[in-house]
């Protein structure tokens, strides 16, 4: 029979050499012990050197049933010229080779760790993928060397074989890949990390969502949404509440697909902006203002529009900030909905909308504090009751300390004068009373003499009258005593 399939490996025929392959490796592993190579894997050695590839993937795939350790030397040999096959059949035959070599187990450690440093790029690929099958301490270091080779093909096999040895829930020697200087060795441990359904993991490719590569960080994205523990959901929402707008979208695409129950309002109310429910998401109240910003930078106009609407339905003051930036927005109607969701929000808009520096803003605060009405009058008394008392040539004063706080007190001033104009019959008795009893603002000034014989003057420059507001509020309190 042997002599049968001798004749048949020497045969012209590619598909016959290929069936004698296969019939040399049928009996499986050979007996143990030295002394010379048994001829039926002498004659697969031989078949590992055809020309061609589908012969040379037959003979490793039949090495490997044999698992002969005395033919490693000559297996590795059979891999320097694979390149000359052409694609796919040298990557074949280097992953029937890597199979054959793992079947020898520890056996064949060592001499794939020297295989590993090959000058052959397909020898060095199939020993370190075989390296990962064998694992062990010395495949590990050999796996954590090959992670500084010079090919881009044998760092990626090294690292899904650093992968496969990761004890479960850890990442192990694989963490050596996630700060290496090459993109695509990154990126070859996401996709290991994405299949690994620990916690380290999880914190490991939302550590890579902050890389310094764009397409690094990409793929952190993808792999977090296939890795899908606690951590990689934590990981996402950290991402969509980002200011990368491309990732921001990435990250909600991916936790839509993911199948995770929200344990707590921030969760919840993230759940339903991702499904587009904005009103419900507002129904979470002060959980809802963060991921409720991040979807103002929508491109859609309908869609900042609904997240404005919804901001003012939390009814809470950390929502303010952001619909004062709505108020910002280039959209006419996202504008009119940021006005109705600060006066629906109330009197904890009226001091932000009174400091406010932006132009839109400030020419919107006047109508919205009047549609807010008596509520906004406390804040605004605030801000004018704030500062040092002193007195000056008789008079009570209220000093403010820079500029910036002048021009906070008269914008106060100009709102609170509309409002007792609009509002004053509505104004309970206890903020006319402070009205009544408010003091003119003013800054103080120093001015350095010209010469050390001359004294240093003070200049007291009023910055708010509030004669004006102190009739207004004490006639309407004599109204109502008349």
């Amino acid at each position: 029979m042997f002599f049968l399939i001798a004749r048949q490996a020497r045969s012209n025929d590619a598909g016959t050499r290929r069936r004698a392959a296969e019939k040399l490796g049928a009996g499986g592993r050979s007996a143990d012990g030295g002394g010379q190579m048994p001829r039926h894997v002498a004659l697969l050695l031989d078949l590992v050197k055809d020309a061609d590839g589908g012969v040379r993937t037959a003979a490793y795939d039949a090495l490997g049933r044999v698992a002969d350790a005395r033919a490693l030397g000559a297996m590795a040999a059979g891999l320097k010229d694979i390149d000359k096959l052409g694609e796919p059949a040298a990557t074949g035959v280097r992953n029937a080779a890597a199979r054959a070599f793992q079947a020898l187990g520890t056996e064949a450690t060592a001499a794939l760790v020297d295989l590993a440093k090959d000058r052959n790029t397909r020898a060095r690929e199939a020993a370190v993928a075989a390296l990962g099958g064998i694992g062990g301490a010395d495949a590990e270091r050999a796996l954590v060397a090959a992670l500084q080779d010079g090919r881009s093909s044998v760092r990626q096999l090294a690292v899904q074989a650093l992968a496969k040895s990761a004890a479960a829930g850890s990442i192990g020697s694989l963490s050596a890949a996630l700060d290496h200087r090459d993109p695509a060795t990154r990126r070859s441990a996401i996709d290991a990390l994405a299949d690994m359904k620990g916690a380290d993991a999880g914190r490991a490719l939302a550590r890579l969502t902050r890389d310094g590569d764009r397409g690094v960080r990409e793929a952190a994205v993808h792999g977090l949404a296939r890795q899908g523990s606690a951590e990689a959901i934590d990981a996402l929402r950290a991402v969509y509440g980002g200011q990368d707008r491309e990732l921001r979208q990435l990250a909600a695409t991916s936790l839509k697909d993911l199948r995770w129950e929200p344990a707590t309002p921030e969760q919840r109310a993230l759940r339903a902006i991702l499904g587009g429910n904005y009103q419900a998401a507002a129904a979470e109240g002060e959980a809802a203002v963060q991921p409720l910003t991040v979807s103002l930078a929508d491109r859609s106009p309908a869609v900042r529009r609904a997240v404005t609407e919804a901001l003012g339905r939390t009814s809470h003051a950390a929502a303010v900030k952001p619909l004062l930036l709505s108020l910002q927005d280039n959209d006419p109607a996202v504008r009119q909905a940021a006005a109705e969701a600060l006066v629906q929000i109330g009197a904890a808009a009226t001091a932000p909308l009174a400091c406010a520096v932006h132009e839109a803003v400030r020419a919107a605060a006047p109508d919205i504090v009047s549609r807010i009405g008596a509520p906004a009058a406390s804040p605004l008394l605030d801000l004018l009751e704030q500062g040092e008392s002193i007195t000056n040539e008789g008079a009570n004063l209220r000093r403010v300390a820079d500029q910036q706080d002048a021009e906070r007190a008269e914008r106060a001033a100009h709102l609170l004068t509309r409002l007792l104009g609009q509002s004053a019959r509505v104004l309970d008795p206890h903020a006319l009373g402070r009205a009544a009893r408010l003091r003119d603002v003013v800054r103080v000034r120093e001015i350095m003499p010209a010469s050390r014989r001359e004294s240093v003057t003070t200049v007291v420059e009023t910055v708010v009258d509030c004669k004006e507001l102190r009739g207004r509020a004490a006639a309407e309190l004599e109204r109502r005593k008349a």
